[in-house]
């Protein structure tokens, strides 16, 4: 945890994960921040922030079953946590934040993918239109992505005929 939040308060983490403290946790605090706070966003991400009365910021993600199967959300909750958790000392102290994804959005990768059929797309794209610009040296996530992705869509994902990767180079989506 950077200098200023927490101070030894209960259930904050100087660490990479989250202390139990740096959650929203009941419906109640949810509704509050839907109601009382601010709302923002881009195609990636919608946001609401509001005050929380306490001396560190806190984290809660909103994934709604529209977006698609339970590994999907789970997938998207931990990539707002590991977001989260790199940007909370930047924070302001004593916000709540949730985070969801904008109304009509689905798998972010595949969505990319899908829209420029045969097309290379570099991982270095890939990632900043997906992940943002702080992810483009990550290609090990878009790995792991690809390779779920290739296992709920493909007939065998050891040999894809759809999502097929250009070694070096990055991916292509062949309808």
């Amino acid at each position: 945890m950077s200098e200023g939040h927490g101070g030894g308060a209960p259930g904050v983490r100087a660490g990479p994960r989250l202390g139990p403290g740096e959650r929203l946790k009941s419906k109640r605090e949810f509704e509050r921040v839907r109601r009382e706070g601010r709302r923002g966003g881009d195609a990636v991400v919608r946001v609401l922030v509001a005050r929380n009365g306490l001396a560190w910021p806190r984290l809660a993600s909103a994934v709604p079953r529209r977006y698609g199967p339970a590994v999907a959300r789970n997938r998207l909750r931990r990539l707002y946590t590991e977001a989260f958790r790199m940007e909370k000392g930047r924070l302001p102290a004593g916000v709540d934040v949730v985070l969801s994804p904008p109304p009509g959005s689905s798998e972010p990768t595949l969505e990319v993918l899908l829209r420029q059929p045969g097309k290379l797309l570099s991982q270095r794209y890939l990632l900043s239109q997906v992940w943002g610009a702080a992810y483009v040296n990550q290609p090990a996530n878009l790995r792991l992505y690809i390779a779920q992705l290739r296992r709920k869509l493909e007939a065998q994902p050891s040999r894809p005929r759809h999502l097929l990767t250009e070694p070096g180079m990055g991916y292509r989506f062949q309808p």
